[in-house]
């Protein structure tokens, strides 16, 4: 919904504050999706001929990249504080057709584990409004509501990479684009939304986790408490906005075509309460032949309960017994990579067959230690 305000707000409100029509969204129910999934967000308007002085300011629970008329424009925000979220301020104007349909649209992930801290929960949302004036000096807004129009994009597949927290703040998520499943337009005036869903409205500006300081308590019991604090003030980042420049290669040295390794990949997540627990994963792994095994997982690894020194299994054939020892604070998965060209079968039957029985295998340390039940 366009706010017309001409010379000021109505509501007494400053013309640098947000619009108080302009919510926190999300997409409708995604508690049951899989986590690192991407939505799409879109909203079509008509701008007057005489639009001028365009700004956009916008902020996400975690990241947002933003496309205007189809042109990708900047992405953010700047790593903050929730009881000091910090929103970017945008000159959009270059990029509008005034007079004409104008499409805003965002891109935002679904990450639980990072949200907008280490330990917060499945803190969603995305905010952004869009202010511009008139010939006379006007000022309309619009922001995030329930008429957008919101979607999952196909071509990022859910859950593509394991997390890793030192990773995670560095260099962020592993990602995965298919675009071959890329919904050619989305973000683009001509495109056809009717079949997307509506946004859903989180709460105006204030609702928590976005109020006062809360460091890492339970968002959710804590919600109804928070409704009577005073909410914190939405700041500006100070930061200037990240562009994305084209760097053209200067030569081509040499081409090779890339191949996956060969080999095996698994990706192990272990139960929330386990996270700072030291776990061991135990398999049978079998060949018919004597393999050589190039094993990368970032843990203590023993094979038929002796420690490995290095990096190379060298497997006779039969069944062998394959532990990895899991150590380290907040440690939630483990990703195995398992190279050789041999044919493996694994098989968690014989392991759990032992019921009660304890095995031995060597720890990093080199002392032997009973393994825990399986």
């Amino acid at each position: 919904m366009i706010t017309h305000i001409g010379g000021g707000d109505p509501s007494g409100a400053p013309l640098h504050s947000f619009n108080s029509k302009t919510h926190w969204i999300w997409a409708t129910d995604t508690a049951t999706l899989p986590d690192d999934t991407w939505w799409m967000f879109r909203r079509s308007l008509t701008l007057p001929a005489d639009c001028r002085e365009a700004q956009l300011r916008i902020t996400a629970a975690f990241h947002y990249i933003l496309y205007v008329n189809g042109t990708l424009v900047t992405r953010g925000p700047a790593r903050s504080y929730d009881f000091r979220k910090a929103y970017d301020t945008v000159d959009v104007q270059p990029y509008l057709r005034p007079g004409n349909e104008n499409v805003l649209a965002i891109l935002a992930p679904r990450h639980k584990h990072l949200a907008c801290g280490l330990f917060d929960k499945d803190v969603l949302g995305i905010l952004a409004e869009l202010s511009w004036t008139d010939a006379h000096g006007n000022q309309s807004r619009l922001g995030t509501d329930r008429h957008w129009k919101v979607r999952r994009h196909d071509g990022f597949p859910a859950s593509a990479a394991g997390f890793s927290i030192c990773i995670d703040l560095l260099l962020w998520r592993e990602e995965r684009f298919d675009a071959r499943r890329q919904a050619e337009g989305w973000n683009a005036p001509g495109f056809t939304d009717s079949d997307w869903d509506t946004a859903v409205e989180l709460g105006p500006v204030g609702i928590a986790p976005w109020t006062t300081k809360q460091g890492c308590f339970d968002f959710a019991q804590h919600a109804e408490q928070s409704r009577s604090i005073s909410p914190a003030i939405l700041e500006p980042s100070g930061i200037g906005l990240l562009s994305d420049d084209p760097v053209a290669p200067q030569a081509v040295t040499a081409i090779e075509l890339a191949r996956l390794r060969p080999g095996y990949r698994f990706r192990f997540v272990a139960p929330a309460e386990n996270i700072n627990d030291i776990k061991l994963y135990a398999t049978e792994v079998a060949c018919a032949v004597p393999a050589t095994v190039c094993i990368a997982s970032g843990t203590g690894v023993s094979l038929d309960g002796q420690a490995v020194d290095g990096d190379t299994l060298h497997l006779t054939p039969g069944r062998h017994l394959l532990c990895l020892c899991q150590r380290g604070y907040y440690s939630p998965e483990l990703e195995l990579l398992l190279t050789t060209e041999a044919e493996l079968a694994f098989s968690a039957a014989g392991v759990l067959a032992e019921g009660e029985a304890r095995r031995v295998y060597r720890s990093d340390a080199g002392e032997g230690h009973p393994a825990p039940t399986l």
